[in-house]
């Protein structure tokens, strides 16, 4: 039986084990403000992607090609990787390794509670049928949360809605990350769920600077950062001109993650950090970039934390609204540029007023997690 001075212990199920920038902060993140509400932390140590998820589309000769990349460049993927395994050990508090579902399935860990989040834990297109994110496995008298978990849309085929309905329905409490998994569940269940930050904007700029300053990147200032992803749409040419219209007003070097020809335009001034980049390298470009150019949700969100100036490009065609949701929620529309409309310069924000939206939201987002982990 607990004693009143024991902590309680809370199971964070995740998706921390990818190499993915805003996957791996958020994690962190989660962990220290659970943590500073008083209690044990302890992420579940799944392994996500498995066996079970479909995260390979490349074809065998694009894979050869990017070996031959790797040679050519210093095996920086290699080095991401372990730069990533590296913070993994250092900051992240794991459980036992579970590498398949049956592993999880035949040695449940125990919590007092059990939390599902944040990131796009509900995004069928990356789980599939993996009801492990939607706490399958945890025990009928435990406690069942879900924060900011993201689906990325607002409505599920058919062959998934049951099983959703089925888990969900028994959960404590839940909140999601934007508009549209909002929808989701009110379709679902019927009922209206709260939207709260991404685990990443709970922390502040101050907080971030810890693991920032570790960084051993060695790039001049001031830059330009461009930090383009490509999985959710096509940013072209949208992208192009954007950073050719930034690049010809600041006349500041650009410094790229996950570079490519096609965001080169033509200018000379790149350097392309290739794919050795780690997690307190991702912080440190963001903390010291002059301006950003960005199709990543955590990229929008850290460039908001830091209060730079940037661009976030989107797509309104898609049902992914992740970016869109958040600049909408922070009074920061004007700094995104919707890919289906004409492109125009536009380059206003008032880092007053986000702020004190930012803050009033991140109170709030706290406040959800302390009165649900009671």
């Amino acid at each position: 039986m607990q004693t009143e001075n024991m902590k309680k212990k809370i199971g964070l199920l995740t998706m921390h084990r990818v190499v993915n920038f805003g996957s791996i902060l958020q994690a962190y993140a989660t962990q220290i403000v659970i943590e500073k509400l008083g209690y044990d932390c302890e992420i579940i140590n799944y392994q996500y992607p498995n066996k079970i998820h479909s995260m390979d589309y490349t074809s065998p000769l694009l894979n050869v090609v990017q070996f031959l990349m790797e040679i050519r460049f210093g095996f920086p993927e290699r080095k991401k990787r372990r730069k990533f395994r590296l913070f993994r050990e250092k900051y992240l508090h794991q459980s036992e390794y579970f590498k398949t579902r049956d592993d999880l399935l035949e040695r449940i860990p125990e919590y007092d509670t059990y939390i599902v989040g944040s990131d796009q834990t509900w995004n069928i297109r990356h789980i599939g049928f993996d009801d492990i994110f939607l706490l399958s496995f945890v025990p009928a008298d435990k406690r069942r949360i879900s924060y900011a978990s993201s689906a990325a849309r607002k409505e599920l085929p058919s062959l998934y809605v049951n099983s959703f309905k089925q888990y969900l329905s028994v959960f404590n409490a839940i909140s999601v990350r934007e508009r549209h998994t909002q929808e989701l569940i009110k379709s679902l269940l019927g009922k209206d769920v709260p939207i709260t930050l991404d685990p990443t904007l709970l922390l502040d700029a101050n907080e971030w600077q810890f693991l920032a300053k570790k960084s051993k990147l060695k790039v001049k200032t001031p830059f330009i950062l461009v930090y383009i992803l490509k999985y959710s749409f096509l940013p072209y040419p949208t992208a192009t001109k954007v950073i050719k219209d930034v690049y010809d007003k600041y006349h500041l070097p650009i410094v790229a993650l996950r570079y490519s020809a096609r965001e080169n335009m033509g200018i000379e001034d790149v350097i392309d950090l290739h794919e050795s980049v780690g997690p307190e390298d991702f912080l440190w470009l963001f903390m010291n970039a002059s301006y950003v150019i960005t199709t990543s949700f955590h990229g929008t969100a850290f460039s908001l934390n830091f209060r730079k100036p940037f661009y976030a490009i989107y797509n309104s065609s898609i049902e992914d609204d992740r970016i869109y949701s958040l600049l909408h929620l922070l009074g920061a529309e004007s700094c995104g540029i919707d890919v289906c409309k004409d492109y125009q310069n536009v380059e206003t924000i008032n880092y007053d007023k986000v702020s004190e939206v930012l803050n009033s939201e991140r109170n709030k987002s706290i406040l959800f997690l302390k009165n649900n982990l009671k």
